[in-house]
């Protein structure tokens, strides 16, 4: 099991990587392409988006996975209910575009909305095929239709704005990413599972009710999650929540990223031994410990950076952007940490607890967003909302952690703590570099001398006092992906 999810991780995690590296590209081309409002907008129309696809999607296919066997006849009724799920709320969408262009005072929605509602049509298509893949852990063939969408999608982005196609490029780029993602997931999956035509309401019950509570969950995750592009929309406008949506994106790459690396591998391991204490708190704790040593010098090196970052890659019109990150990347931090949750609490079949959990954050998070925003802006925003995050956090050990693995406080903050100051060593490093040089030194230089010296500072530091871990990654890049 340990080599299966090296391998694994190995797969998905190269896979993560380029496209990560052809999304950040994108987003640096489109930045110096797009004005800040054009990114306002479609934080605007993703708000929508995304919330009705959470309610479209109805946890069967995380249930499709955390089952240990499931017929033909139930996997053929998953797929066509999630088809006819997917045309109501395609429906939904253009009948309400109107109303969300209205909250917004922003007519120019209702087009964008009316096209990416096709979003809907797509992606059923796939979510059965694309969580058998998921459930036999064939996680190369995923890799390889995850980077050919999102490399078609990226140049199909670009070629729009150099057409002058304006926002037209955001909605072209993540459409085309959809449809190549779900037909690869057909093409690949149909080894696996071709649908049959029926509907057995019986095999749904189970799925209904372990995915039922997990779709709530996850709609009022997404709740929590996106009140604050809600209300910087609604309140500030298209062009401030550009600078927002840019520093939010940016600062939130490891929690949306790399963590779902985890939560993709770890989730299938996990229901495999989900009735073993011992191997689920070992296994968890590892790769919370991992998964910090990982996201928190990114992170923080990117904090310390920011005002070199931003000007040089964004362009100078993206300025109001620097304090910004800054403080959403601490939200970042949080969340990244927090967020390896996921997978535990679905292996567990504890979708109730995640839903409940949910509805807490989003009683204090709500609020506290709201009052930050009103007293200090979207500077305020942000950090009322890095002082929610940091409560969450401590409230995720108590609430979640020792709830489905017993008390650990102590093995739980020596997984995090190591790589925390680490990093925070690391950035303090990094953040000197521009008062150590002469203020004439080029941006590129100073940057590129950032970029060194935190690579430098933080190998040396896992070198000296957490060679396990350097040593693991060595095995993984030197073991053979799935």
């Amino acid at each position: 099991m340990r080599v299966k999810a090296v391998r694994s991780v190995k797969a998905v995690g190269f896979s993560t990587l380029m496209i990560n590296i052809l999304q950040v590209t994108q987003l640096i081309v489109l930045a110096r392409l797009l004005d800040p409002a054009d990114f306002g907008l479609m934080g605007m129309a993703f708000v929508f988006i995304n919330f009705v696809t959470l309610l479209s999607d109805l946890g069967f296919g995380a249930s499709l996975i955390q089952k240990q066997s499931i017929s033909d006849i139930g996997i053929s009724s998953l797929f066509w209910i999630n088809i006819l799920v997917g045309l109501v709320v395609f429906g939904t969408t253009w009948a309400g575009s109107p109303l969300i262009a209205s909250w917004f005072s922003e007519p120019r929605l209702i087009p964008i909305l009316h096209i990416l509602g096709i979003i809907f049509l797509i992606t059923p298509m796939g979510v059965i095929h694309g969580a058998l893949l998921d459930k036999n852990m064939r996680f190369g063939e995923i890799a390889k239709i995850e980077m050919l969408a999102s490399i078609i999608g990226v140049a199909v982005a670009i070629v729009t704005a150099l057409a002058g196609g304006n926002i037209w490029a955001l909605v072209s780029g993540f459409l085309t990413n959809s449809l190549v993602k779900a037909l690869g997931y057909i093409a690949f999956g149909r080894s696996l599972w071709r649908p049959q035509f029926e509907l057995n309401y019986h095999e749904l019950k189970g799925h209904f009710l372990f995915g039922l509570p997990l779709a709530l969950q996850r709609t009022i995750n997404f709740v929590s999650a996106n009140i604050d592009f809600f209300l910087v929309g609604k309140v500030l406008g298209s062009q401030v929540l550009g600078h927002y949506t840019m520093a939010y994106n940016l600062a939130n790459l490891p929690s949306s990223k790399i963590n779902p690396i985890a939560a993709r591998v770890f989730f299938p391991l996990y229901s495999t031994v989900q009735n073993d204490d011992e191997k689920l708190r070992s296994g968890y704790l590892r790769m919370q410990e991992y998964s910090t040593l990982i996201n928190t010098p990114i992170l923080l090196g990117l904090a310390a950076s920011a005002p070199i970052f931003v000007p040089l890659v964004l362009g100078a019109a993206w300025l109001p952007s620097v304090l910004l990150l800054q403080v959403l990347c601490f939200v970042g931090l949080t969340r990244s940490i927090g967020g390896t949750i996921g997978p535990l609490l679905l292996a567990r079949g504890r979708s109730d607890l995640g839903f409940k959990w949910s509805l807490l954050i989003v009683f204090i998070q709500t609020p506290g967003i709201y009052i930050g925003l009103k007293m200090g802006g979207i500077i305020g925003l942000a950090i009322a909302f890095a002082v929610v995050q940091g409560v969450a956090l401590i409230l995720n050990y108590l609430v979640l952690v020792r709830t489905l693995l017993g008390p650990c406080l102590r093995d739980y903050v020596a997984s995090i703590l190591p790589g925390i100051l680490m990093s925070l060593f690391m950035a303090l490093i990094v953040a000197s570099v521009p008062f150590a040089l002469n203020e004439m030194c080029p941006l590129w230089l100073l940057f590129a001398l950032q970029i060194v010296s935190g690579v430098f500072v933080y190998s040396l530091l896992l070198w000296q006092f957490n060679k396990p871990f350097v040593m693991t990654m060595r095995s993984m890049l030197l073991t053979k992906a799935v």
